[in-house]
């Protein structure tokens, strides 16, 4: 304790709950350079805003580093593969709009459809890295992990399929079959 007799002791106790100063052994008035430093730390535990604005920089920062490595993978070893003029094949997306939802690729410029696929797909991993890290147990990973790969990819090829349904690039096999 600072303070040797009972009237030091109550005198600093008093001046440290009240945060300006604290009185030394020789009765002299000290002032807490700190106060303001733990009085701002202490506002914003109290809102809860230093643990949740630490864990959401680093889960943005983590999201963004996820996307661009992800994007930037998918564009080396995908699109530039399906863009060569010699390998026809395309990106297994690609099959899967085109066969689920009617995409008809004479309509649509197939350069812009393989970024908007790149751009979707490296969107979609970052957002299930993201969401498989805030679990901590591993077979909950796992689980959560599988299932929301499913329900994301879904979701992000059915608004890809709007957008281009809006845009009229889907093949009409239904026009024969009006009454």
């Amino acid at each position: 304790m600072l303070g040797e007799n009972r009237y030091e002791l109550f005198m600093n106790l008093s001046l440290e709950q009240l945060g300006n100063s604290v009185i030394d052994f020789r009765g002299k008035i000290t002032y807490k350079l700190r106060w303001y430093h733990e009085n701002f730390v202490l506002r914003m535990k109290f809102f809860f805003l230093e643990d949740f604005m630490e864990k959401f920089i680093q889960e943005l920062i983590l999201f963004v580093a996820s996307f661009i490595i992800v994007f930037l993978l998918y564009r080396i070893f995908i699109v530039k593969k399906a863009k060569r003029k010699k390998n026809p094949k395309e990106p297994f997306e690609v099959t899967y709009l085109v066969n689920k939802y009617k995409l008809d690729l004479e309509k649509i410029n197939y350069n812009k459809l393989l970024n908007v696929v790149s751009l979707v797909s490296s969107f979609d991993i970052a957002l299930i890295v993201v969401i498989i890290l805030l679990f901590k147990n591993f077979y909950v990973e796992i689980i959560i992990g599988i299932i929301s790969t499913v329900i994301i990819i879904l979701i992000s090829y059915h608004l890809i399929y709007l957008v281009y349904k809006r845009g009229g690039m889907i093949r009409n096999e239904s026009k024969g079959n009006r009454k």
